[in-house]
């Protein structure tokens, strides 16, 4: 069986669309699946669309927070309440192409542990400076995706996973990056992870706002990126805040300092 799982935090501005995708790219499943939401103290109308347009769906509410990277503690949640052998982890900022599951056998061959698939940005509610941006973005990294021998990096809000894989490397972390560290852990044990750069998933967030920033810096602080890399990928996507970020991470260690909100 197939796990869909999504954590939802006030989310009510994106789940249509992501609804809608969803709806119409499980029409494509050939074997049984489930689909898990998981809402994490939403204080919006994000459960009134799920029930109106996902009735089928398991929701359950998580009503605690003990992790600083609260979206990485709510995904690790929603994947230990499912029960599918492959998990399909998505985040409800996207628009899914209706080929995304279509790649799910790959996950049955032997050592592979994870699919991470290409994506596009595209944020329906803002335009001026911010489009320009947005096409660059998504220009330079269709270049990079051409080029580039780390195709691995450039993967999307969707990740799909073996569940043994999951649990031998120890499932999510309290990082800023969540995916980017599992993916890295995964590697380290054996697992190989394929890049899928035909489907073509829309992001309807992108991560072009300083809070985002700030945790991507955070992320390659804490996986051991070298200043280099870090400056040329701050350069070319044009986020200086990133690199400030990865400094004060090496030098100050702020992620650890945070302080966890429980509730």
């Amino acid at each position: 069986m197939i796990s869909i799982v999504v954590p939802i935090h006030n989310e009510e501005r994106y789940l249509p669309y992501f609804v809608w995708g969803l709806r119409r790219a499980i029409k494509s499943l050939n074997e049984s699946y489930e689909v898990v939401f998981s809402l994490d103290r939403c204080s919006d109308k994000s459960e009134e669309i799920i029930r109106r347009y996902m009735p089928q769906a398991k929701v359950f509410f998580k009503k605690h927070s003990q992790w600083r990277n609260k979206c990485a503690e709510n995904f690790d949640y929603s994947i230990r309440k499912s029960s599918g052998e492959i998990i399909y982890a998505l985040a409800a900022d996207l628009v899914l192409d209706p080929r995304v599951f279509k790649y799910v056998y790959l996950l049955n061959k032997n050592k592979i542990g994870a699919l991470s698939f290409n994506y596009i940005n595209y944020d329906p509610f803002r335009g001026g400076t911010w489009k320009i941006r947005e096409s660059y973005y998504n220009l330079l990294k269709k270049l990079l995706n051409t080029i580039s021998p780390y195709k691995h990096l450039y993967h999307s809000g969707v990740i799909a996973l073996r569940r043994d894989a999951y649990y031998e490397v120890g499932g999510l972390r309290d990082v800023p990056s969540e995916y980017d560290d599992l993916l890295s852990r995964m590697s380290k044990k054996g697992f190989k992870h394929l890049y899928i750069k035909d489907v073509n998933i829309i992001h309807l967030r992108p991560g072009f706002s300083h809070s985002r920033q700030m945790l991507q810096g955070m992320s390659r602080a804490h996986l051991g990126y070298p200043l280099w890399k870090v400056t040329m990928h701050a350069t070319l996507y044009l986020k200086p805040v990133m690199l400030r970020s990865y400094i004060q991470e090496r030098r100050y260690g702020i992620y650890r300092k945070r302080a966890v909100w429980t509730k």
